[in-house]
């Protein structure tokens, strides 16, 4: 179960209006397929590390490969720069960061709408909070 914290963050971005970023989020890109990633984990109430978006999106092996695991945090700091994800606070030293969205919805540098997440799926989560 999130946290508090959390619990009040997801509601902050379920709510939220389209968020003006100044990156690209295009499909087929690292940025667009992260925060994708992000959305898929925290709809169902998860909150993920890199290793945990790694192995989602390019499977068990990458995440073992430290320069990949080096450049994909270095995307996703580039992403909590533009308030794209916000990373988490580490509950104990050792553990790996964890992402949210700040919100489901943005306008990207070029200007194209980007949700991820339906209205449905948001009441779901909605519904998922509410039942735990």
């Amino acid at each position: 179960m999130p946290s508090p914290r959390e619990l009040k963050d997801l509601e902050k971005a379920l709510n939220s209006e389209v968020n003006v970023v100044n990156i690209r989020l295009r499909e087929g890109e690292y940025q667009f397929s992260l925060a994708r990633a992000i959305a898929s984990f925290e709809l169902e109430l998860y909150y993920p590390n890199v290793k945990d978006l790694i192995k989602k999106l390019y499977g068990e092996k990458r995440t073992e490969d430290p320069q990949f695991v080096s450049k994909i945090q270095t995307i996703l700091k580039k992403m909590e720069k533009s308030d794209i994800v916000e990373i988490l606070p580490k509950e104990k030293p050792w553990e790996l960061q964890r992402y949210a969205l700040s919100s489901f919805k943005f306008r990207d540098v070029e200007k194209n709408e980007i949700v991820f997440a339906t209205k449905a799926e948001i009441e779901k989560t909605r519904e998922l909070i509410r039942s735990r």
